[in-house]
């Protein structure tokens, strides 16, 4: 079992204290994918905007500290969801036959991650909210609180839960190939390379898995992002559908990848940082065994 422990609670805290070290890292990046996937300005800009322009764009008119925007419910976010996706999985498939491991791999995480985000879900919308560039309308939220309140207020449960359902989805399958790729990759090079588990062995994992799920996933982190990231009412979109009719009928199939690059570059060291962490965390808490999954085997 990848993330296996001694005490089966200890899955859920490692889990998100290891979420939050990616994520503190790699915020930036994902300030900038929000912005490049929020542009509404047409088809020529959503396509034409590149990462390294809308980082320069953001530091020039809003000030370094302006890439760590969210930041709060960002790890807030995190302990909940990062608990809950690696606590469950390991739950889930510790449960399941171990026949079809691949298998077993994949639809737990697809209950695991589903689960984690729907829980966690008015976090991510208050980060969004706050990462979008605001206008004299619709101003962008300086804090958590105020964004939570003014949604709470205005919208309730239901502008909380805004886009919760692609979400959901998104977080499913992303978890489903992250986990799933981390930990059978990890156990077929252990197996077929004999590969000792290290840190070598954890990032290559963790690359492999970073890169299959931001291209697998790209047009559901697109649709939810766009989804949650508006004001309700007005022209805003009726559902994740709708979304995804209206974007390739105005920009084109295309755009649904549209910060692809920014994802994967942050998507990857995440990963890399947050198994690292994971693994170390794990290891501390088994008692400093690396190999203990070996060692059950033999």
């Amino acid at each position: 079992m990848a993330f296996h422990t001694k005490k089966r609670w200890h899955s859920y805290v490692i889990g998100g204290l290891s979420s939050c070290v990616g994520e503190s890292v790699t915020m930036p990046l994902d300030v900038a994918k929000v912005r490049m996937q929020v542009s509404l300005s047409g088809r020529r800009r959503a396509r034409d905007l590149s990462l390294h322009k809308v980082l320069h764009g953001i530091v020039r008119r809003e000030g370094v500290t302006a890439l760590w925007t969210g930041m709060i419910p960002a790890l807030l976010r995190q302990i909940l969801y990062g608990g809950l996706r690696i606590g469950l999985y390991t739950s889930f498939k510790e449960s399941l036959p171990p026949a079809h491991p691949w298998l077993g791999s994949i639809v737990s995480g697809v209950f695991a991650g589903g689960l984690a985000a729907a829980v966690a879900n008015p976090f991510d919308v208050v980060k969004t909210r706050m990462q979008v560039l605001g206008t004299p309308a619709k101003p962008r939220f300086t804090s958590f609180s105020q964004g939570f309140i003014h949604i709470s207020r205005k919208h309730g449960m239901k502008g909380l839960y805004r886009g919760w359902l692609p979400t959901a989805q998104r977080a499913a399958v992303v978890a489903a190939v992250e986990l799933g790729t981390y930990d059978e990759t990890k156990g077929y090079l252990r197996e077929a390379w004999r590969m000792n588990d290290g840190p070598t062995l954890h990032i290559f994992s963790a690359l492999m898995s970073g890169l299959l799920a931001t291209i697998i996933c790209a047009p559901i982190d697109f649709i939810k992002t766009r989804v949650q990231g508006q004001e309700i009412g007005g022209d805003s979109y009726k559902n994740a559908v709708d979304c995804f009719r209206r974007t390739v009928s105005a920009e084109g199939p295309l755009a649904l990848w549209t910060g692809v690059t920014a994802h994967y570059l942050r998507r990857g060291p995440h990963l890399i940082l947050s198994f690292l962490a994971l693994e170390q965390m794990r290891n501390f808490v088994n008692g400093g065994v690396w190999n203990q999954e070996q060692e059950e085997e033999s």
